[in-house]
């Protein structure tokens, strides 16, 4: 451990190190304050396990030809990670939207609610169901959560990242051209997808966001929130669809060369 925090000369060799059914909830005491679907510890700040992993995962070159090379700062909570002065945080990207209110009685409608609840967090909380994003003052992290187009929804998100490199306008364009730097890494939206391990998540036909809920033709128009039982568990189904194959395409990648 060097004063700045970890430092990895060739984080490479460490990839078969990664498990990635490993549960980020189990080396940060999160249930032990787990309490109405909340804890009061995030694994995306306070799991060592997961900074290592995405230190390790992403520190790689880019579509762009520039390497990314992740430390680990002094603070998890200020600089999770940093690279040439830039830092990153980590973000979960499965909701449910359990700390949302609905418009319809979800603990009623859907049988055993609490325990589904708890098993989505215990199933996402692994490599495959985190990315790292810029972290500063009004960062990705925060809009998407509080834009009423997005809620928090990584599909829509990706929607919006991809609006952005097409040049069209999308609810989060103020702080994805905020960065642009970042993005430029990838060159296009093929290489920031390709590089994230999102390729299940677009369609190979069109190249379309396949979304969880809704179609190309109210994306942005209708509620991102599920408005019944049904859409809720159309939205549960499918983004653990994606976080398995997301899981998949990430454990190929680092035991490729094994």
């Amino acid at each position: 451990m060097s004063e700045k925090g970890l430092v990895i000369d060739d984080k490479r060799l460490l990839l078969p190190t990664i498990d990635v059914n490993f549960n980020f909830t189990c080396d940060c005491a999160y249930w032990d304050s787990y309490d109405n679907h909340r804890s009061d510890t995030d694994p995306d700040i306070h799991s060592p396990t997961l900074r290592l992993y995405q230190q390790i995962l992403y520190s790689r070159q880019t579509p762009s030809g520039q390497f990314l090379q992740l430390e680990q700062g002094k603070n998890a909570q200020y600089d999770y990670l940093v690279c040439d002065g830039r830092r990153f945080a980590s973000d979960n990207i499965i909701n449910m939207f359990e700390r949302y209110k609905m418009p319809w009685p979800r603990e009623l409608e859907i049988e055993n609610y609490n325990e589904r609840i708890k098993g989505y967090k215990q199933a996402s909380y692994v490599l495959g169901g985190e990315i790292i994003f810029p972290k500063h003052q009004d960062s990705i992290n925060q809009c998407r959560g509080i834009n009423d187009k997005i809620l928090d929804r990584f599909d829509l998100t990706l929607e919006c990242i991809k609006r952005f490199y097409e040049g069209k306008p999308n609810p989060l364009n103020d702080v994805l051209s905020a960065d642009k730097e970042f993005f430029d890494l990838f060159v296009d939206f093929p290489g920031y997808v390709n590089f994230f391990f999102l390729d299940d998540l677009i369609s190979p036909d069109s190249g379309r966001v396949k979304l969880f809920l809704g179609d190309d033709n109210d994306v942005f128009m209708r509620s991102p929130m599920p408005q019944n039982k049904q859409e809720w568990d159309v939205l549960h189904e499918r983004q653990m669809d994606f976080l398995q194959q997301r899981t998949n395409r990430i454990k190929q990648f680092i035991t490729a060369d094994l």
